[in-house]
């Protein structure tokens, strides 16, 4: 979702991926950092001072950070395997992000770093299958993700971090996958369907009602 009238994306050309941030307002594209590495999945902060990102190649991506102006760029997590999907928690202090497991692409989990001090990145979920694409929700400690646990089929789950447990409001045999909370935390966006058919719907948390975008 655009913050402060900017959106941040990603986009490949000429076989690169690079991070483009634009302005809505002025429809003006910048491209912040150096273009050093490929990046990708870039997050603003909740103030709007930083972007997070993933960076390097396939199957050896990590995690980043630097000022929205392309300043300050920091690594956060290393890129010794996959590691992808940063998003900030409500309070701009913690990235929760998801990271395969070492020699087992097809099994995943979800992370948590403190991108702003000198701790290491620590497990949060220990599920089976691939477990990815986190979002926080604002305002609480739900982060809502993709899983393929379930197949056929991928499903969207909620971990609710200060409980320390799980739901699944979106399961079943057709995929649902790439959840994104609104600002409000009361909605969440989600593309469903099969692959030549997916379409954008929002979940009204509240009521479980499903609209097509």
């Amino acid at each position: 979702f655009p913050l402060k009238g900017r959106l941040a994306f990603s986009g490949s050309f000429n076989g690169r991926s690079a991070l483009y941030v634009l302005d809505l307002s002025k429809g003006a594209v910048t491209a912040p950092g150096a273009d050093t590495e490929e990046r990708s999945w870039p997050a603003f902060s909740p103030d709007g001072e930083w972007i997070a990102f993933s960076q390097g190649r396939e199957g050896h991506r990590g995690i980043g950070i630097m000022r929205s102006d392309g300043s300050g760029m920091r690594e956060v997590v290393p890129a010794d395997v996959n590691s992808d999907n940063p998003a900030w928690s409500p309070d701009g202090r913690t990235l929760v992000f998801y990271r395969e497991t070492q020699g087992k692409a097809s099994e995943s989990n979800l992370f948590t770093a403190a991108p702003f001090e000198k701790s290491t990145f620590r497990q949060m979920t220990y599920f089976s299958g691939r477990n990815t694409t986190p979002h926080w929700s604002p305002g609480s400690d739900n982060i809502a993700f993709s899983t393929d646990r379930f197949w056929p089929g991928w499903d969207v789950c909620i971990w609710h971090k200060d409980q320390q447990s799980e739901e699944c409001p979106l399961r079943g045999m057709i995929t649902y996958c790439r959840p994104r909370f609104d600002h409000s935390g009361q909605r969440l966006l989600y593309s469903s369907g099969p692959f030549e058919k997916v379409d954008l719907f929002i979940r009204t948390m509240t009521s479980g009602s499903d609209n097509r975008v």
